[in-house]
Parts: C-alpha cells; structure tokens; sequence
C-alpha cells in the first residue's frame, strides 16, 4: 500500500503467471516442470519486465500510494488486503 514497487512486481508477477500457463503444453517429456518453469521463466523475464513496467504502470501506483502516505503520516488506521 505505501510501498508503489510492490504493486509493480504484482503486476509484473501476474504477466509472467500468464506466460507460463500459456506455455504448459510445450512441456517436453523427460523434463520436470521446475526445469521447464525455469527455462521459461528466464525466456520471459526480460521481455516481460520491458513491457510490462512501463513509466505510466510506475506512475499509476506511485498516486495510488499518496493519500495512503498522508494517512499513516497522521498515523490514521487503514485497512489493506480484500
């Protein structure tokens, strides 16, 4: 909530869950997920981080994060999570 870099790795994280579901059925026999995941997951990775964090993602959950800053500097309660 105050912390807007963790909103971008949400996000971030999210892209690349996609990807790797879109990538189960060229699992090749003989190698375990973990190898295939991990293959994938370096095959992705920077790609996906270029397209996915953009300046304008960072921006968005920078503002998000503002009126939060203002609560918890008047050390008001605040709630998170669902």
């Amino acid at each position: 909530m105050l912390n807007p870099i963790e909103n971008v790795f949400s996000v971030y994280k999210n892209a690349l869950k996609r990807f790797l579901a879109r990538q189960r059925p060229s699992i090749l026999e003989g190698v375990t997920i973990t190898e295939h995941r991990s293959k994938f997951l370096e095959l992705a990775a920077d790609p996906l981080f270029a397209e996915i964090v953009t300046p304008e993602l960072c921006n968005r959950t920078f503002c998000h994060s503002l009126p939060h800053h203002q609560r918890a500097l008047r050390f008001e309660d605040m709630q998170f999570g669902s």
